[in-house]
């Protein structure tokens, strides 16, 4: 009986952990990197060989892949977006708006301390280094271009790019399955509910 109880109580923490790990790497940003990030991830996290497995499972399809894409620049560009606007405040509560001093030599100094992090985290990690470069150039990409996007061009910019993957993606498809798409992206992206299939 004792070992029945041991053994439900050691699921109940290991459940309790698992929520407690998702909810602290996955709730801010599943995609967006925070400082906590890369420590979490060590302490609580999978292998990058459960994750690429799952993300290969998962992803397989080319429309899948393609979104995937669209997501990845825009998650980058609103991460370091939301940065930009927190190092304007940090700017304004510290050095009361002038932009000629600086912390860390920037005056981007969060924005570029992640950039830092993220992207030494990915080129000390298991995945193949072209992945890991690459990935380190779009960070580096979205770190420069982001402080220059407003929020509603880039919310825009992105439905306008998860649209466009979905059509080209299935031009071979009949009118109505075009629209049926067209009415999932929509659904997904919160702007119509229940579409019929």
């Amino acid at each position: 009986m004792s070992s029945l109880r041991f053994s439900a109580l050691r699921t109940l923490l290991g459940s309790a952990l698992d929520l407690v790990s998702s909810s602290v790497l996955y709730s801010p940003g599943a995609f967006f990197f925070y400082p906590w990030k890369p420590l979490m991830q060590a302490l609580c996290g999978d292998t990058y060989e459960v994750g690429y497995t799952y993300f290969r499972r998962d992803h397989c399809e080319r429309t899948n892949l393609k979104l995937h894409l669209v997501a990845l620049g825009w998650q980058l560009l609103g991460n370091f977006g939301l940065l930009a606007a927190l190092d304007r405040q940090l700017v304004v509560a510290v050095w009361g708006g002038s932009t000629s001093i600086t912390l860390l030599g920037t005056a981007r100094p969060l924005s570029a301390v992640t950039a830092l992090l993220w992207s030494t985290t990915l080129l000390l990690s298991p995945a193949p280094r072209v992945c890991s470069v690459l990935s380190t150039a779009c960070i580096a990409g979205a770190y420069a271009a982001a402080p220059l996007l407003e929020p509603r061009a880039l919310e825009f910019g992105a439905i306008a790019a998860f649209l466009t993957v979905l059509v080209v993606s299935r031009r071979k498809a009949t009118l109505k399955r075009g629209a049926t798409d067209v009415a999932n992206a929509l659904a997904h992206l919160g702007l119509v509910v229940n579409p019929k299939p």
